[in-house]
């Protein structure tokens, strides 16, 4: 009878893939899921190595009697694919990058690359990317001495091209999945991500090309969200006449951590209450271990009173992604 210990033994690690978010105190991304494509999943069978699901990541191991080939790097195929998806809503609002579009995706690879799958240390714009159907119509705004227009795949072969349209047809059924180039002459126009289907609550796409996976020693590629930066801004209700305040201020608690805050504002809030509105004057990151606390002072303007109140940080749930302007704010409504 084979054993766990059994497996574990006879299995050595080809990769790691490990998932982590600024936002959460323990670094753990929350609430995500890595699973490989079909064809991956098929591929690694038939080559008798193992996706094993770890944490927020996963490792791929082979059997120890095939180190020669895979030491030799003797592989059937280019990459291997896998997706990230989430069940958490407000994966987006509270990670460092823009607000993705639905036809938008996070595109990773270790092409070239050394631990990060990353363009930078943290999942950025730069790895936004489009994705494409099979079946695509796409409008080149500037061609007009009718270039020829080629769409290379993620091996820079041509897999599909025109020469006298500025409103392309596309179909590229029976390509795999990967990154696509659009290129008229030596411009390229457009990279997009060929996936004819994405699934719900999929954000990321991870290419791990076979070439670039350095055998010779185990290696743990990281994926790390960053949390994201927003106005901190604090709405005083005031819903008692003896709680109305003058010289009011909010200032850090914590020394060596000071931050500017504006000057008190009278608002009208969503409900049509009055309130003073105060919010910092740069972004702070948002996050469940921040290193900032403030405090609001105030004097009672009958008594002059001296009056103290911790304030709290805010969660993702504050967080609030003006789609227009792309103004970040997290707004935290209290009653004084």
């Amino acid at each position: 009878m084979r054993t766990n210990l059994d497996i574990t033994l006879r299995y050595k690690t080809l990769c790691s893939l490990a998932v982590s978010h600024d936002y959460f105190k323990d670094k753990e991304a929350k609430r995500l899921m890595i699973e490989p494509t079909l064809e991956t999943k098929m591929w690694l069978r038939n080559n008798r190595l193992i996706y094993r699901p770890k944490g927020t990541g996963f490792t791929i191991g082979y059997l120890e009697r095939d180190g020669g080939r895979i030491q030799n790097q003797k592989f059937d195929k280019e990459k291997m694919t896998f997706l990230i998806s989430t069940t958490d809503v407000y994966f987006d609002t509270y990670s460092s990058y823009d607000f993705r579009r639905n036809s938008q995706v996070i595109y990773l690879n270790n092409e070239g690359k050394g631990d990060f799958l990353s363009q930078k240390e943290q999942v950025s714009n730069d790895d936004i990317m489009p994705c494409f159907p099979y079946k695509f119509i796409y409008k080149i705004s500037d061609n007009d001495d009718n270039k020829k227009v080629i769409i290379k795949d993620y091996s820079m072969n041509d897999v599909w091209e025109t020469s006298n349209n500025q409103l392309l047809q596309v179909n590229l059924a029976g390509n795999d999945l990967g990154k696509y180039q659009i290129k008229m002459g030596d411009q390229t126009i457009e990279s997009f991500y060929l996936l004819p289907k994405v699934p719900r609550g999929a954000i990321a796409v991870v290419d791990i090309f076979l070439k670039d996976i350095p055998v010779q020693d185990e290696i743990t590629y990281k994926v790390n969200f960053g949390a994201k930066a927003a106005i901190w801004r604090y709405y005083f209700v005031k819903y008692k006449s003896s709680s109305i305040y003058e010289k009011v201020r909010v200032e850090s608690i914590k020394k060596g951590k000071e931050l500017p805050f504006t000057s008190p504002q009278a608002v009208t809030i969503h409900s049509g209450q009055d309130a003073m509105m105060i919010e910092s004057k740069e972004p702070i990151i948002v996050q469940e271990n921040s290193p900032y606390r403030f405090q609001l002072k105030a004097f009672k303007k009958n008594t002059q009173e001296r009056i103290t109140v911790q304030l709290p940080n805010p969660t993702y749930r504050e967080i609030t992604v003006d789609k227009a302007t792309k103004a970040v704010s997290a707004n935290i409504f209290m009653k004084i």
